[in-house]
Formats: C-alpha cells, sequence, structure tokens
C-alpha cells in the first residue's frame, strides 16, 4: 500500500470518507477502491472543498440541477484513497495513530 500523502493529513474524516466513498469502497468491501473515481453532490458541499483544497478531487462538469456538478478523484486522491483504504471501515474509520 501506497504511503498517505501529506496533502492528505490536514483533511477532515468526514471529507476523506467522500474520498473513499468516491473511490468505490465500501464498508463491507474495502478492496473495491478504484473501482471508480467520482461523487456527485451540491457544487458548495464543504467535504469536496476539502478534497479540491488539497488537491485529491477536482470539480468536473455541472450536475443534472442547478448548484450541483460532478467530481473526480485525481491521481494524488486516488493514491491517498488506496492508502487509506485498509483503515476504512466506514462509521469506525481507523486513524494510524489509534492503530500504532
Amino acid at each position: 500500500m501506497p504511503e498517505i500523502p501529506t496533502e492528505a493529513e490536514g483533511v477532515s474524516k468526514i471529507a476523506l470518507a467522500k474520498l473513499l466513498h468516491a473511490c468505490g469502497a465500501t464498508r463491507e468491501q474495502p478492496e473495491k477502491c478504484g473501482s471508480r473515481d467520482y461523487f456527485y453532490c451540491s457544487a458548495n458541499d464543504t467535504g469536496m472543498a476539502e478534497l479540491v483544497n488539497a488537491g485529491l478531487m477536482q470539480a468536473k462538469g455541472k450536475g443534472w440541477a442547478s448548484g450541483e456538478c460532478y467530481f473526480h478523484a485525481t491521481q494524488l486522491g486516488q493514491i491517498a484513497a488506496h492508502a487509506l483504504c485498509p483503515l476504512y471501515r466506514g462509521d469506525d474509520f481507523v486513524w494510524p495513530e489509534v492503530t500504532a
């Protein structure tokens, strides 16, 4: 597994869970990480804004409804998701310092 990129260190757990969801990881099947790379939501979603600011996601294309859009994981976002995937358990998101 790759190391967690430093760009992901200041991002909230809520936003990182959205990144994992965007990349296809689920609580039941975290190994599906990488099966997709998008998240559809409000263009003003705070979690997506965090991920965009960190360079892990980018807004691409307008959504079906006004004020919505697709966000796609960047290459760095995909790396971060794969690094975090073994720690992902949905609501039980485990951080490296907890498992140490």
